[in-house]
């Protein structure tokens, strides 16, 4: 079911980012130097052999550019999971560090997101590696939209997976705006 979904996913993906890049004329670009604050709520699909739980998730993350295409990302987020079966509610937070590679294509950059951090489970505590594809759309030089899909695999003998899929709002500004006068 999950196989499917996350092909679903992707082709889906692939066919808004089509459309965006041969629609839109205008251009942004990134830098290095520049910094991103963005925050993402959506879907969560916690799978834990034998169960999986469904749930709503948030996430924040700072970006900030080494060089046009390549980004440092620090991130944070959590998720509220239902009860299901037998299986209780539950709270699932995460915190991470990696690199996103962003390609500017005209007004819409997607992006692709690889990272490493711990699991926080009301029980446990594990390390986690973290893939994600997204796109940003703006609205604005300094203000963009986008949507986000993220899978994360826990390395334990049943190997545990969470995935997000959520609505994305960024803001954009360079270092040299953070330096007070």
């Amino acid at each position: 079911f999950l196989g499917a979904g996350v092909v679903v996913c992707v082709s889906a993906m692939r066919g808004v980012l089509f459309a965006l890049v041969v629609a839109l004329p205008a251009s942004c670009s990134a830098a290095s130097g520049e910094c991103v604050f963005g925050g993402d709520v959506g879907y969560s699909l916690l799978e834990r052999n034998p169960s999986s739980q469904h749930g709503a998730a948030a996430h924040a993350a700072a970006w900030f550019g080494l060089t046009d295409l390549v980004w440092l990302q620090a991130s944070g987020g959590a998720a509220q999971m239902l009860a299901r079966g037998d299986s209780e509610a539950r709270t699932v937070g995460e915190a991470s560090v990696g690199l996103v590679l962003a390609l500017d294509v005209f007004r819409a950059i997607p992006y692709l997101e690889a990272s490493a951090g711990a699991l926080f489970y009301a029980e446990d505590l594990d390390p986690y590696a973290r893939i994600g594809v997204g796109v940003d759309y703006f609205v604005t030089r300094s203000l963009s939209v986008g949507a986000v899909a993220r899978l994360r695999f826990v390395p334990r003998p049943l190997g545990d997976r969470w995935t997000t899929l959520a609505a994305r709002v960024a803001y954009r500004f360079d270092e040299a705006s953070l330096l007070v006068k």
